[in-house]
């Protein structure tokens, strides 16, 4: 099991519970990349894992705890993120405001976390 902080060649691991348990995402400092799986989606719009959007709900469906995923975002958008890439959904650029937006949108809707 990978553990938050452990190197992977290029890549730190950085915990992102809230889709599942256990999720983990990838950081790339040299190049400001963010693997962030499932803890993101941008089919349909860019949104936090449990996030429900219309055009594609199913991530929000199958995700743990949409407060904890929040919270994971949350931590990971300290990050500088120039590209961000996802489970479901193209690459977006310059993502930190964006994913900023995304965490409003999702916290206006479980609520303040």
């Amino acid at each position: 099991m990978l553990e938050e902080n452990y190197q992977l060649k290029s890549l730190t691991v950085y915990d992102a519970p809230g889709h599942t348990p256990g999720s983990i995402v990838f950081y790339q400092k040299s190049s400001a990349i963010l693997l962030a799986g499932d803890a993101m989606v941008t089919r349909g719009g860019l949104a936090v894992a449990g996030d429900k959007r219309w055009l594609f709900p199913f991530s929000a469906a199958a995700t743990w705890s949409p407060a904890t995923a929040i919270k994971s975002m949350e931590r990971l958008n300290q990050l500088p993120i120039r590209y961000l890439l996802v489970g479901h959904g193209r690459a977006m650029e310059d993502a930190n405001q964006k994913i900023t937006k995304a965490i409003w949108r999702a916290e206006r809707k479980v609520g303040h976390v």
